[in-house]
């Protein structure tokens, strides 16, 4: 009796694992968005427990589960989290809705996405919807008014005109104290000249101004040392991370946006028109100072090819198109 008592024991081990065994099935499914589309990498678990899966890049899932009454928790970034009561089909569908937990999360530096709470510096998100309410051909003007401790100057609002952008006040007496512009991890130059001199008469552009807003998601206004390190010495006027919309499957999808301005002269200057070309009273045809000769007529005198009058220098410019 003693030796049999040993070999019961073992044949009951296996008999309550087989039973155990024998009480969980396996079940598999497919987690998708409203449109259909696959949620990958959603987070599946049974409630109650700690046991779960995670589905992969295709929305699929596999997982054990006991026999009777169970409920999955599913999870995904950017949608809302659902519970679904599992019964006796062994292939489940799951449909997610959008939700709002992407809404406080900032690009950073490099790609990196952090959540804002938890961020230790001020950075502010503008968002593609935002951008696009100004109607601003130039995509420094539409930011304005929308960050604090963000001043921006612009010689207009028409197409081509420049416009420069400080945060938080110059911090050196030289150079352009902008912040860095990234888009896509690319350093991108924004320096101009808006005030002061001649170059403000021109009207220079900056090179953001080519950036259509409509291609940008998101743009993240970084400030202070700590917000900047990742950018070494060229990050300490402030970065300003652009984040452009990429590629996505599914049906494809064209929108047009376009902005048309017009321009007209109001008056011109006065000009002189009785001085010829020349210096001291003398006609020179190839002389630098085009108003101190003689008088037209005078001129003509010298040289017969001299035009009647003189022509309108700003009123010429404008006809061309210079």
């Amino acid at each position: 009796m003693k030796k049999l008592l040993p070999h019961l024991w073992c044949w009951c081990l296996l008999l309550c694992s087989t039973l155990s065994i024998a009480q969980n099935r396996t079940i598999t499914g497919k987690v998708a968005d409203a449109k259909g589309q696959p949620v990958p990498y959603a987070s599946i678990l049974i409630k109650g427990t700690k046991t779960g899966a995670n589905a992969n890049e295709e929305g699929t899932f596999t997982l054990a589960i006991p026999t009777g009454k169970v409920t999955l928790q599913i999870k995904a970034i950017g949608y809302e989290d659902k519970e679904v009561e599992v019964g006796t089909a062994n292939n489940l569908s799951i449909s997610l809705r959008n939700g709002t937990a992407m809404s406080e999360v900032v690009v950073t530096a490099f790609g990196v996405k952090q959540q804002k709470k938890a961020l230790g510096y001020a950075a502010t998100e503008i968002s593609n919807k935002d951008l696009l309410e100004s109607k601003q051909p130039n995509l420094i003007n539409a930011i304005q008014g929308r960050v604090a401790g963000v001043q921006i100057n612009s010689t207009g609002g028409g197409p081509g005109q420049g416009a420069r952008i400080v945060i938080r006040g110059p911090k050196s007496s030289l150079g352009s104290n902008q912040p860095l512009f990234v888009i896509d991890g690319v350093i991108v130059d924004n320096s101009t000249v808006v005030e002061g001199g001649n170059a403000a008469l021109r009207g220079m552009s900056n090179r953001i101004s080519d950036l259509n807003p409509d291609d940008i998601e998101s743009l993240s206004i970084l400030r202070g040392g700590a917000a900047t390190a990742l950018y070494g010495f060229r990050g300490s006027n402030g970065v300003i991370v652009i984040t452009t919309k990429s590629a996505k499957t599914g049906k494809m999808r064209v929108s047009y946006t376009s902005t048309v301005g017009t321009e007209e002269v109001n008056k011109f200057p006065d000009v002189q028109t009785t001085y010829t070309q020349g210096y001291n009273n003398n006609y020179n045809r190839n002389d630098f100072f085009p108003s101190f000769g003689p008088t037209v007529a005078a001129g003509k005198t010298a040289d017969p090819t001299h035009p009647d009058q003189l022509f309108h220098h700003y009123a010429r410019a404008y006809e061309r198109g210079y």
